[in-house]
This record gives C-alpha cells, sequence and structure tokens, in this order.
C-alpha cells in the first residue's frame, strides 16, 4: 500500500484462485472488512 506522502507500507500477495480477478476481489474485501 502507499499512503499519500508516507510511501510504501505493505503489499498483499493473492495467487491461489484460478482468475485474476477473483484474487483481486479476495484482497478488497479483506482490506475492506479490516478498515470498517
Amino acid at each position: 500500500m502507499n499512503l499519500k506522502g508516507t510511501g510504501l507500507v505493505g503489499s498483499i500477495c493473492v495467487s491461489c484462485l484460478p482468475n485474476h480477478l477473483d484474487d483481486h476481489q479476495l484482497i478488497v474485501d479483506a482490506v475492506c472488512e479490516f478498515l470498517n
């Protein structure tokens, strides 16, 4: 993740789902749940 004015603070890698869009959605859902 790149925070404005701060820089890179971490990364998320997923490579187990057959469709790359499913990988992306898994990350989005997890980050949204974590932030809320």
